[in-house]
């Protein structure tokens, strides 16, 4: 499942760069996926989602 692994690396750099900066949380996050990304849109936005309980 690509979209899964996707959805991890952009949690941990999410994380990283709001731990270097000084944030306590991040509320929104916009990603630009390419036409010929080769990913699914909702399945990746569905799985960032259930990473709120990371």
């Amino acid at each position: 499942m690509h979209e899964m692994s996707l959805a991890e690396g952009m949690r941990e750099i999410v994380v990283e760069q709001a731990q270097r900066h000084g944030f306590s949380h991040v509320r929104i996050l916009r990603v630009e996926i390419g036409r010929f990304a080769g990913v699914e849109k909702r399945r990746l936005g569905v799985l960032f989602r259930c990473g709120d309980a990371w």
